[in-house]
């Protein structure tokens, strides 16, 4: 529905080995407000950037192509890996739900930092 936002990363062989989704949020009035709702890379796969590279060019798409300027999305507090990924883009967390995965809500300081 919102094409160019959500992205996969292929291998050689043409298989899927990262995936990135992102919506626009619909409550919002002004399309300016995203949500990632999943970053995936296959075990295999992990430390070679795929997620850094999925979540730059999602997040350049989301500037670009819609004016989005704040990105959200969730994250378990136990997945050190992928919250320090968010930090280096410039995400931090806005607050905590303890209903929802033990997760954390994190966003970009502001829009002028998802502006690759």
């Amino acid at each position: 529905t919102w094409p160019g936002l959500s992205h996969i990363a292929v291998n050689d062989m043409n298989e899927i080995v990262g995936l990135v989704c992102v919506r626009l949020k619909e409550e919002v009035k002004e399309a300016t407000h995203a949500h990632i709702r999943s970053l995936s890379v296959l075990h295999a796969h992990r430390g070679q950037g795929i997620a850094r590279q999925l979540m730059t060019r999602s997040l350049h798409s989301a500037r670009t192509l819609f004016n989005v300027s704040e990105v959200t999305l969730h994250v378990r507090k136990s997945n050190k890996h992928a919250i320090e990924l968010y930090t280096s883009l410039g995400f931090y967390q806005i607050m905590e739900k303890r209903r929802y995965c033990e997760s954390q809500v994190i966003r970009p300081v502001s829009g002028s930092d998802i502006s690759y």
